[in-house]
């Protein structure tokens, strides 16, 4: 929690849920700026064991990774070119790439018989 924060934890009560508070208090919730809390996992985990591994794909640029970075927690990224590009064969068989104008109807219409189990809509954005 910040400084601010603790000056003002009585007011907060009033509007943020004790949750919360408690989460910023124990240094494992954190609010990204914008309007996303994150909750941590106890950087105990990383700092008191002999080793620790975190299998994981394209980390880069992930939250993870900051947040061993705020928590100065000494890591190193081991990549798989081999692996990069068994996944680019994967998603150029499994993905297709269609610009739509609107997603209204699309389940009803565009999707009506795929399982939308196997559906992942996203943007460039």
């Amino acid at each position: 929690m910040t400084d601010k924060g603790s000056k003002n934890e009585e007011r907060l009560k009033d509007a943020l849920d004790e949750k919360l508070i408690n989460g910023f208090k124990s240094r494992r919730l954190y609010y990204d700026g914008k309007r996303h809390f994150m909750q941590t996992i106890p950087t105990s985990l990383f700092t008191h064991a002999y080793g620790v591994m975190v299998l994981t794909f394209l980390s880069e640029g992930s939250l993870f990774l900051k947040f061993l970075r705020s928590h100065e927690i000494e890591y190193k990224v081991l990549k798989s070119t081999a692996c990069n590009r068994r996944f680019i064969q994967e998603a150029q068989c499994n993905l297709k790439i269609r610009a739509m104008m609107s997603l209204k109807n699309l389940r009803q219409r565009g999707l009506a018989n795929v399982n939308l189990s196997k559906v992942i809509i996203t943007c460039a954005k």
